[in-house]
C-alpha cells in the first residue's frame, strides 16, 4: 500500500504547512517508534495556528472545515483515518489554539511488510 502512506503523509504535511504560524518560523516534526504490537507509531507534529481540541475530536470526520474559517474541503484527516483504519490502526489528534497540532497514527506490522 504504498499509496495510502503517502496520501497519509502527503496530507498530514500539507496541513502542517497550510495551518502554520503567520509569523515566525515554522516547524514540522514527523517520527516513528515501534510500539508493543509489533506495529508502528508515526507522528507529525507542527507549531502552527492549531484549533480548539473540540474540533480536533471532530476533524477526522468527513467535512469538518478548518481552524478560524481558514479554507478546508474537510476531507483530507477524514481520508487519512480511513487508510488507518483499513489497515488496523487507529489515528488520534492533540492540538491546543496558538500551539500547534500532534496527528499520531498506529500501522499494524502487516501493512509495513507490502510497502
Amino acid at each position: 500500500e504504498p499509496t495510502g502512506m503517502r496520501s497519509i503523509f502527503q496530507n498530514l504535511i500539507e496541513n502542517a504547512l497550510k495551518y502554520g504560524r503567520p509569523d515566525g518560523p515554522r516547524w514540522v516534526n514527523i517520527s516513528c517508534k515501534g510500539n508493543a504490537n509489533g506495529g508502528w507509531v508515526f507522528s507529525v507534529a507542527d507549531n502552527g495556528i492549531g484549533m480548539s481540541q473540540a474540533l480536533a475530536d471532530r476533524a477526522l470526520e468527513p467535512f469538518q472545515t478548518g481552524p478560524s474559517g481558514q479554507a478546508s474541503t474537510g476531507v483530507g484527516l477524514f481520508l487519512v483515518n480511513r487508510i488507518v483504519l483499513n489497515h488496523g490502526g487507529s489515528t488520534s489528534i492533540q492540538s491546543a489554539l496558538g500551539k500547534g497540532t500532534e496527528i499520531r497514527f498506529t500501522i499494524a506490522p502487516t501493512l509495513l511488510e507490502r510497502v
